[in-house]
């Protein structure tokens, strides 16, 4: 993660995560069924992105959280190194789903990083 230091790393990795409830679960393991909902909830998003998002589901790193089964609070790492669709379903927001994801899948990237 270029912008971050050593130090920066090793706090976020540090960082210990618990979702609000046990109601909310991780799971990621739907990416076809998962990237007709992100793609509804992206504002730019046009018909053929769906297919776009699953690959990105498949072969990137990501995060996704469920509530009931359904993902509610998402972001993807996208192939320019960046991350990518931020979003908790209104519904679901004010619980730190948000700052959850974000770190997660700073977690995830910075791991890789590390054993690579």
């Amino acid at each position: 993660m270029y912008y971050m230091n050593e130090k920066q790393q090793e706090v976020v990795l540090k960082e210990k995560l618990s979702l609000p409830s046990s109601d909310y679960h991780y799971n990621d393991d739907k990416p076809e069924e998962d990237a007709l909902i992100i793609n509804d909830t992206w504002q730019y998003a046009d018909k053929g992105d769906c297919r776009c998002f699953a690959e990105k589901l498949r072969i990137l790193p990501n995060v996704i959280i469920r509530h009931q089964g359904e993902p509610v609070a998402y972001e993807i790492f996208n192939i320019n190194g960046i991350f990518h669709h931020h979003f908790v379903h209104e519904k679901h927001r004010r619980q730190g789903l948000g700052k959850h994801i974000e770190l997660r899948l700073s977690q995830k990237i910075i791991q890789l990083v590390l054993n690579s």
